[in-house]
């Protein structure tokens, strides 16, 4: 978790990019709506540990979470 915030905090399309990775690839194995509750308060809190608006991290977790259609598995 220190890693992360450490190399978060460097860059704010750093942390966008890890979290539209993340999130886009974890919903072609599981659903759409379990990856969103669990990762939702999880950026929310890394926003608010970054001293950013959790809007500019939140949004774009959204739309990558709906983008699930690669695999059958998806949602």
């Amino acid at each position: 978790g220190e890693y992360l915030k450490n190399l978060m905090s460097t860059r704010k399309e750093i942390t966008l990019l890890i979290v539209i990775v993340i999130s886009a690839l974890s919903t072609e194995f599981t659903s759409n709506t379990s990856i969103a509750s669990i990762f939702l308060p999880i950026v929310d809190s890394i926003a608010v540990e970054l001293n950013m608006s959790p809007i500019y991290l939140l949004m774009p977790l959204i739309l990558s979470v709906s983008l699930a259609f690669a695999l059958p598995v998806a949602t």
